[in-house]
């Protein structure tokens, strides 16, 4: 964690312990974001290299997770997915 307004989800335990009364509409929008985000880069490398990746599950794909940033303000500033295979 950079300042006290980031956190590293990684974890559904992570996001368990940052989602407040106040926060719960801009991480759960955040969420959805980089969620949809994740689904569309494990389809396009499913896409591209069917033959390497059949039989994978998606973590074994791709890890993931993001820091998100508690503003107020709902939206990604970017998105890093590593790819494993």
């Amino acid at each position: 964690m950079e300042n006290e307004n980031e956190y590293n989800i990684e974890t559904l335990k992570d996001l368990c312990n940052v989602v407040s009364d106040d926060n719960i509409e801009v991480l759960s929008t955040d969420l959805l974001l980089w969620l949809e985000s994740y689904n569309n880069a494990i389809s396009e490398v499913k896409r591209l290299l069917p033959d390497q990746v059949k039989g994978l599950s998606n973590s074994e794909i791709a890890e993931g997770s993001f820091l998100w940033v508690d503003d107020n303000e709902a939206g990604l500033r970017g998105v890093n997915i590593e790819i494993k295979k």
